[in-house]
């Protein structure tokens, strides 16, 4: 678990490490599994805000690319996610981008070079925040 800094404000630092819950004798409901995706969505997407809050200017720094390495493997782990999610649940929420995100991993994924930092800003400062909105968390 990381410590907080010196300086560091509560309402920005990261989550404290959620560990999951014990494994059971018999499997998670379906309402369980869920809860569970949707509060690992949520931190990634609060991680995803965090990126966006500190500026284009930082995300786009052409000597460090820690904040576009970070926001391109938020977007991969959110479509790891959201594959996991029960069908209804995605059914339910029809409206949301789930084949655009699902796009953008696998790009991310199997095309990382012709990847414009562009394209990844504009999911996580506007795709994102309506993801989000979509899904109700």
């Amino acid at each position: 678990m990381t410590e907080p800094r010196a300086g560091d404000d509560p309402a920005t630092a990261p989550p404290p490490f959620r560990a999951r819950r014990e494994p059971r004798a018999q499997r998670l409901s379906d309402e369980e599994r869920t809860a569970d995706l949707l509060t690992d969505m949520a931190a990634l997407f609060d991680s995803a805000a965090r990126i966006t809050a500190r500026g284009h200017a930082a995300f786009d720094d052409p000597v460090d690319d820690t904040a576009r390495l970070a926001a391109e493997a938020i977007l991969i782990r959110l479509a790891e996610v959201s594959t996991r999610l029960p069908e209804a649940f995605r059914a339910d929420h029809s409206d949301a981008p789930w084949d655009a995100l699902r796009a953008v991993r696998n790009r991310i994924s199997h095309d990382d070079r012709s990847i414009d930092g562009a394209i990844i800003w504009e999911a996580l400062a506007k795709g994102l925040p309506d993801f989000r909105g979509r899904i109700g968390i």
